[in-house]
């Protein structure tokens, strides 16, 4: 489906629309519209009050999507600084989903038919594609110069990952992507408030997002030093959620059992 809505647990109502309005970025036709511009311009027209997040990519797909008064972008691959500076201007979300692009050069040395679901880095037998490697290497280093520019103007972005793709893997993907964002010149301190605060403004989730006083807080507790974030954040010590500890979160499930 290219339009999809989510709603609140127990809510049949939803808060979101997702429209795909190009094809995912790993995807043969990624610049292919999935959906008409008009039929765009009518589902946003007449979306109500619902945010409305629309995967785009390249510069015409993006820019037709802002000028529809779409809420955020998601991916927005090769869309150019000037869509950036449309965005900023607009207050328009930024979803980058950096994480696709390395785990695509990540597997660019086989098919990828096949892969090993325990990490991001995964192993994928079968025979290396031709030109994937540079064409991996040319869309990473491209989103990451537009993530750099995106902080130079102060776009708000939020971290998403496409978890649930092939080798994209939920949680463990996360950390990826705040790894990434570093390495685009943002702060821990902003890579992780693009990982929860932002994100959790934007989705009207009023209990997550910032840790503030007299709120039920919900965190994580890692240990390290402060200097071994994100990567720490793989080896959890415990979960708060409301304030009280996880009751299904076992640090060694196997010896709990």
């Amino acid at each position: 489906m290219e339009i999809r809505s989510s709603g609140s647990m127990g809510s049949t109502e939803p808060d979101f629309l997702r429209i795909n309005y190009s094809a995912s970025i790993e995807d043969d036709d990624a610049q292919h519209s999935l959906i008409s511009h008009e039929k765009l311009c009518h589902t946003l027209k007449h979306r109500g009050n619902k945010k409305a997040v629309v995967l785009a990519n390249g510069p015409q797909h993006v820019k037709e999507a802002i000028e529809a008064g779409c809420d955020a972008i998601e991916q927005g691959y090769d869309m150019g600084e000037g869509n950036l500076q449309k965005m900023a201007d607009r207050n328009v979300l930024w979803i980058p989903s950096i994480v696709r692009a390395k785990n695509g050069l990540d597997g660019a040395s086989s098919g990828g038919s096949v892969c090993c679901r325990f990490s991001t880095r995964y192993v994928a037998p079968g025979k290396p594609i031709p030109g994937a490697e540079a064409f991996w290497k040319k869309i990473l280093a491209e989103q990451l110069k537009q993530l750099s520019f995106a902080k130079e103007l102060g776009l708000t972005l939020a971290v998403g990952t496409g978890s649930g793709s092939v080798g994209i893997l939920h949680g463990e993907s996360m950390v990826e992507e705040m790894k990434l964002f570093m390495k685009a010149g943002y702060s821990l301190e902003e890579a992780i408030c693009c990982a929860s605060e932002n994100g959790a403004r934007f989705f009207n989730m009023t209990n997550l997002g910032r840790l503030c006083v007299g709120r039920k807080a919900t965190f994580l507790i890692t240990r390290g030093s402060v200097k071994q974030l994100p990567r720490k954040l793989s080896y959890l010590e415990g979960i708060y959620i409301d304030g009280q500890p996880s009751s299904t979160y076992q640090k060694h499930p196997v010896k709990a059992s």
